[in-house]
This record gives structure tokens, C-alpha cells and sequence, in this order.
């Protein structure tokens, strides 16, 4: 049998970032960078919404574009980055997850944030977990569907990290949003 190649002419139709990857604070669309306030509606460069849940509710949400994310990457050690890709190689099949949303997307994202993308486990409403979307200007990037991550992925993320990456992401957290993340759980997903 031939696999099926995703191709352009199958892309879904644009899609329009969804409310809940709006900032809660001001229950719009995030409309700078978190670190170089380029405005992410009007620049088109690919950008990451992350949001943090504990017991249902938003405790952390920050749009990071492209280029500030791979500054951020070159501080994490060269151990850490190299463990976290084969970390994510070991457990999420990117090509399977675009071809499965270019089949299956129907117009709702529910379905894709209702089981961790590592882990496979179930998001339960009330537990800690992230969300992430990688988006472009007022539209979600089908290239990178929208996941969500458990806390239990993140806990099993965190234990391949170096101590100068996770003195990274502490001191990242620390500067953005007044407080320290501490050594288990990281302010950010580092992908």
C-alpha cells in the first residue's frame, strides 16, 4: 500500500487561532512577543502560544516568536538539546500527527488537546497540563497541530535537562513573570 503524502492541495483551510489561545488577561488574540514585543498579527512570523492549566485554570500564557524561541534555544546545553529531540523522537512521530490532522481535522481542536502528545495519556480537565499552538498572524500553522502535554510528560521532559537548562528556564520564568519555576517543572516547554 502507498502511504498517503500530505500535499498542498489537502491543507485544510485556514485556521482561525481559537479562544482558547487567546491571552486570558485581555481576552484577545496575543498580539506581541512575551520577549521582543514584535507585534505577531502583523509580522508574519511563525510564533508559539503556550498556556499552563492547574485545576482549571490558566496559571501561565506566553506568545514567543520563531526567532526569540531559537535564541532561547542556544542558551540550553548542547547534552540538553540533544536529549530532548531524541526525548521527543522516542515518543511523538511529527509526520504521523500532520498527516493524521490533514485526514482528520474537522474544524474543532478539542479532539487534538484531550491526550497528552507525549505520553498519550488523558488530560483531565482539573489536572496540571499545557497547551501549545504554533501559529502564524491570526491563523493556527496546520504544520504543527495544536497539543497538549501532561504534567507527567513534562516531570519525564525535565529529568533529561541539564542543571545549567534548568537554571535557564528558571531564571527565564523568574524574569518574566516575577516568579521561580523551580527544578521539576519548567516555565516553558523546551521544544
Amino acid at each position: 500500500a502507498v502511504e498517503h503524502q500530505p500535499d498542498f492541495m489537502s491543507l485544510p483551510d485556514p485556521i482561525p487561532v481559537p479562544e482558547q489561545f487567546w491571552s486570558f488577561e485581555t481576552d484577545q488574540p496575543f498580539e506581541k512577543c512575551l520577549v521582543c514585543s514584535r507585534n505577531l498579527l502583523e509580522e508574519p512570523v511563525p510564533y508559539l502560544i503556550e498556556k499552563a492549566y492547574q485545576r482549571g485554570e490558566v496559571i501561565l500564557e506566553l506568545a514567543i516568536c520563531t526567532p526569540c524561541q531559537m535564541e532561547m534555544m542556544q542558551e540550553f546545553s548542547a547534552t540538553s538539546l540533544k536529549l530532548v529531540q531524541h526525548f521527543m523522537g522516542e515518543h511523538v512521530d511529527f509526520g504521523d500527527r500532520y498527516r493524521r490532522f490533514l485526514d482528520e481535522f474537522d474544524g474543532d481542536l478539542k479532539p487534538w488537546l484531550k491526550k497528552c502528545m507525549i505520553l498519550g495519556d488523558e488530560i483531565k480537565p482539573d489536572s496540571e497540563f499545557r497547551v501549545a499552538a504554533r501559529c502564524i498572524g491570526n491563523t493556527v500553522d496546520p504544520g504543527l497541530p495544536p497539543h497538549a502535554v501532561s504534567m507527567a510528560a513534562l516531570e519525564a521532559m525535565m529529568k533529561v535537562l541539564s542543571p545549567q537548562t534548568k537554571g535557564f528556564l528558571n531564571d527565564f520564568t523568574e524574569r518574566y513573570f516575577g516568579v521561580p519555576a523551580g527544578e521539576d517543572v519548567p516555565s516553558i516547554l523546551p521544544l
